[in-house]
């Protein structure tokens, strides 16, 4: 089984229907080995975003924990407060919650303490946390051993995997860290031909690593995107490599990159969805290339971006999924656009949008998951909207919303001292030396099935709750 849901499949092959096929290229080892450095130009002049909305929505006052980060992932959220605990909801069949059940949550609940940042994913069902003492601790989905326990067994509670970590990043089969000193690491799937986030140092015949792999130094922060991978290095430049059928390489062409390849300097972070990619300055200037059918990610853009495209400036916050997007700016005011189908966008309709829209004020980070959206006010409260066929809004029902629902994140104290999990393997591993799953095939194939049982569970949730609600 490749994938947790099966539209996801069905996007894949749309897009590349509609991008065309690329040339494979070969192996390499790290990104300052790349062949050829190409920094994109900027293609258009900013523009201001459209006139703002007769009426922005007015945030009612702050309830529950003071909350500093919130996570969508594909149909689950998660929500970090100020004293280090970490709250989940939504989809939970493969246990991407990581509260052990195994039961979709229908509201905020507390399943670590002591966490100084999170990261979920938003193609899949996997999700980790960096604790205060740079230990990683991860769970969820795991059939292609994306939890990096040396297992394929799903994780339905957070397992310490390795120590010293300051970035995470997951996509739906993989999973990437950087530690404290730079290094890279990276565990999962490769077995598609085509896929490189781990062709750096695997090939055909090591078709997964099992556990946290190094391959690459000197590197800063990490994306990984549905197929392909990036980088930002100590220098502040940014390199990426893997597919580039739609252009989300970003260096001007189509061909599929096997070597990191330079594309932009100065930037602060970098996001990537589902073949498109976003990076944002040091000086607040949001660039946006790849996959943009229909114009979601601009409307001025070409269909097939091959070069980073400036659409907004002073921007402090952004998040990029399969199809819209968020961006925060430095005066807290919150644009969205994209395919809104779904209501994700939060604007009371269900009509796409083309160029950022400004929704609301006062907010400090925004995150989009795969049909829905998680707000962070500047006050600390947490708001959602979008699709709910599995509680990701985390409002207690299963009914969709059109406008931001408050969402009231428990103020609980911290009780713990320190994480109760076991460590799934006591070091990382420093090579490409292929080792064995500690589970049998027939495991793998009992974990599949499971698999395919909770995705038929959701599929019926999803059938069972149609009902939309718009907020006046």
């Amino acid at each position: 089984m490749k994938r947790f849901f099966a539209f996801i499949a069905a996007a894949a092959m749309l897009s590349l229907t509609a991008c065309g096929a690329a040339d494979s290229s070969s192996d390499t080892e790290t990104a300052s080995q790349t062949e050829e450095e190409t920094i994109a130009e900027e293609a258009i002049e900013w523009t201001e975003p459209p006139t703002e909305p007769a009426t922005i929505m007015e945030l009612p006052e702050h309830e529950g924990a003071n909350v500093v980060k919130v996570v969508a992932g594909s149909t689950f959220t998660g929500a970090l407060t100020d004293n280090g605990s970490l709250y989940m909801w939504g989809a939970n069949g493969y246990g991407q919650c990581g509260d052990g059940t195994g039961e979709h949550i229908m509201e905020p609940k507390k399943i670590l303490e002591h966490v100084k940042d999170f990261a979920l994913s938003k193609e899949d069902s996997h999700g980790g946390a960096i604790m205060e003492d740079g230990s990683l601790y991860m769970w969820g989905f795991n059939y292609d051993s994306q939890v990096g326990n040396h297992s394929k067994e799903n994780q339905l509670e957070p397992l310490k995997v390795m120590d010293n970590v300051s970035r995470i990043s997951f996509d739906g089969e993989r999973s990437a860290a950087v530690t404290e000193d730079g290094k890279l690491y990276m565990w999962g799937d490769n077995d598609d031909d085509s896929l490189y986030a781990l062709r750096l140092i695997y090939t055909e015949s090591f078709p997964r690593a099992y556990e946290p792999t190094l391959v690459m130094e000197d590197v800063r922060d990490v994306a990984l995107g549905y197929d392909h991978a990036a980088v930002i290095d100590n220098n502040d430049d940014l390199y990426l490599w893997g597919h580039n059928l739609c252009g989300q390489i970003g260096n001007g062409d189509r061909e599929d990159q096997p070597r990191p390849v330079k594309v932009m300097e100065n930037v602060q972070s970098v996001s990537l969805g589902h073949q498109k990619s976003a990076a944002l300055t040091k000086d607040g200037e949001l660039y946006v290339w790849g996959y943009n059918p229909n114009g979601y990610l601009h409307k001025d853009m070409e269909e097939l971006q091959t070069t980073p495209y400036k659409i907004m400036d002073n921007v402090k916050d952004y998040s990029l999924c399969s199809y819209h997007q968020t961006a925060v700016t430095e005066d807290g005011k919150l644009y969205v656009w994209g395919w809104n189908e779904k209501y994700q966008l939060g604007n009371g309709s269900d009509d796409n949008v083309t160029e950022p829209l400004h929704l609301l004020n006062g907010i400090a980070g925004a995150s989009a998951g795969m049909y829905h959206t998680v707000v962070l006010s500047e006050d600390g409260s947490v708001f959602t909207m979008g699709e709910n066929m599995i509680y990701q809004l985390g409002d207690g029902t299963t009914s969709s919303k059109s406008r931001p629902t408050q969402i009231i994140v428990p103020d609980e104290p911290v009780t713990s001292t320190e994480p109760e999990t076991e460590a799934a393997t006591e070091e990382v591993t420093d090579s490409a030396e292929e080792t064995e799953p500690a589970s049998s095939d027939e495991t793998a194939e009992s974990t599949e099935e499971a698999a395919d049982s909770t995705e038929a569970t959701e599929t019926t949730a999803s059938d069972e709750t149609e009902e939309t609600e718009s907020a006046e």
